[in-house]
């Protein structure tokens, strides 16, 4: 496994071998939380990213944290969450063209206009609110597989997904009256 160029603080041109010492004592731990980070994650090939954010900032610690051993796990867990929640996995996602197909029951024959209107309602909304919409009714996902997913809360999903209710029904509202 390769590993950074770590550098002392506050001197990013010059590698340090005492850093990268220190890294590499800790790689197993780092490795074993990235893994399952990307597994919860559902993305096996995350692992590495989270790893690499996890050896750049134990390389960042300052030398008197460097003796506890708790501090320097929680560090690691830290960097290893935070790199799993600034990328967050939206290759789970269908496509655009698949709205319509999810709302067009097999059982009902809906109107084209109602099914156009629904496809270009949810385009016109927010990125996470589409997300919302397409983890939870096109992938059919839990509200706990979609934040597990997205990296949030389960409350955080269902709030967002209350969210995208109300305002699907106030679109309904305006569509029926337009109608």
């Amino acid at each position: 496994m390769a590993v950074v160029a770590l550098c002392e603080p506050g001197d990013r041109a010059r590698p340090s071998a005492h850093n990268a010492a220190f890294v590499r004592t800790w790689d197993p731990e780092i490795l074993r939380y990235a893994r399952r980070q990307a597994r919860l994650r559902g993305v096996a090939a995350d692992a590495d990213d989270f790893a690499q954010e996890a050896r750049a900032r134990l390389a960042r610690l300052p030398e008197d944290r460097r003796a506890a051993p708790s501090y320097v796990r929680k560090t690691i867990f830290n960097a290893v969450l935070a790199a799993g929640l600034r990328a967050p996995d939206l290759s789970v996602l269908v496509p655009l063209e698949s709205d319509a197909e999810s709302i067009a029951d097999d059982s009902i024959t809906p109107d084209c206009f109602v099914v156009d209107a629904v496809s270009g309602w949810i385009q016109g909304l927010p990125l996470r609110l589409q997300t919302i919409y397409r983890l939870l009714y096109v992938a059919e996902y839990s509200q706990s597989e979609a934040a597990a997913i997205l990296g949030l809360s389960q409350q955080r999903v269902a709030q967002i997904h209350r969210n995208l209710l109300l305002l699907g029904r106030t679109h309904l509202a305006q569509f029926d009256a337009a109608a």
